[in-house]
């Protein structure tokens, strides 16, 4: 069995701060993952603004990014469903991971279907906002509609 250790904000072997090059490092994995992550990925303020997004979040949307930041994420939902998604992002809020489905709004008017998943951004040991990974779902549900 292997055991996995991470290092939160000190380098587990002389608990000293990170060295630039290390941080480096990570930002540059990080942001190497939320570039390239297939599903889409909305950085969420406290409040529900969108603060950041990837082009999987884009592509889903059909809105460019620039677009998107600045807009309240339950704009993109389905008005039918922004209870389902206020509940879970306020879950959410007090560290609780949320999973659901939900229609959203695209930019031509049109709506997909997608499986959202919440999990809190914890930074210095505080919540300090909400991702929101969504997948597209639609093309799975209709073929699941024409069984």
């Amino acid at each position: 069995m292997k055991t996995l250790f991470l290092a939160s904000h000190k380098e587990a072997t002389n608990n000293k701060p990170f060295s630039p090059a290390t941080l480096h490092y990570s930002q540059a994995r990080y942001h190497s993952l939320f570039t390239h992550y297939s599903d889409g990925i909305l950085e969420l303020d406290p409040s529900g603004v969108i603060v950041h997004g990837n082009l999987a979040a884009a592509r889903i949307t059909a809105m460019p990014i620039e677009h998107l930041i600045g807009r309240e994420y339950v704009e993109l939902i389905h008005p039918e469903m922004h209870q389902t998604a206020q509940t879970a992002f306020n879950a959410t809020l007090r560290g609780e991971h949320q999973h659901y489905q939900a229609l959203a709004t695209c930019s031509q008017g049109q709506y997909v279907q997608l499986e959202i998943t919440h999990l809190p951004i914890i930074a210095d040991k505080r919540l300090v906002g909400v991702y929101a990974i969504l997948r597209d779902i639609t093309q799975r549900k209709q073929d699941e509609s024409e069984l």
